[in-house]
């Protein structure tokens, strides 16, 4: 089926997918941090671990990522926290901008874990999907499977009965032919 169950495979797909989320996290950090655009990729570890894992997984793969998105840009604006409890007319511009960067970067995490856990649904709910497709699908094999041995017997029981026909035929021939040969003979 679609989830494997090997133990080993998922211990390794589950280190690969924590390898993607911080690739990614680096990736994010590299191009402007808040700013980048990038940070939808975020998405994809958690398509990936529907492949993989169960509800379970693919929902502390939605954790992982939000837990890296946030971090990244609690650790990369952690200079301006100061500025955060400070009121903005106190403290002039930089509070004015620590406020709004706060703002962002609240707003931000809040979209990528608030999409991340829809996503995560989403795709455990296609994973179900797909996997009952593929259950149907081997179950048609199954039964085309058995079909097709029914046949191949029907078939061969077929060809056995013709060969014994002919050779009844061919057998019921030969009688005529010598009684026909007989009966010439005899007038003769």
């Amino acid at each position: 089926g679609m989830v494997n169950t090997d133990p080993r495979l998922k211990r390794i797909n589950a280190v690969l997918l924590g390898l993607d989320v911080v690739s990614l996290t680096g990736l994010v950090h590299f191009t402007r941090g808040v700013e980048s655009e990038v940070y939808l990729l975020y998405l994809l570890p958690i398509l990936l671990s529907s492949y993989t894992f169960q509800r379970k997984g693919i929902y502390a793969t939605a954790l992982f990522v939000s837990l890296s998105y946030t971090s990244l840009l609690l650790v990369e604006n952690a200079s301006f926290l100061p500025f955060l409890v400070e009121q903005p007319t106190d403290a002039g511009l930089a509070a004015a901008y620590s406020h709004r960067l706060w703002g962002r970067i609240l707003a931000r995490s809040t979209m990528l874990v608030a999409v991340a856990f829809v996503w995560a649904r989403f795709c455990q709910y296609m994973s179900g999907v797909a996997q009952q497709g593929a259950n149907r699908l081997r179950e048609q094999l199954d039964d085309n499977n058995r079909l097709m041995t029914e046949l191949e017997d029907k078939a061969r029981r077929e060809t056995l009965i013709n060969s014994i026909n002919s050779a009844l035929r061919t057998t019921l021939d030969l009688n005529q032919i010598f009684g026909t040969a007989a009966d010439e003979l005899a007038r003769a």
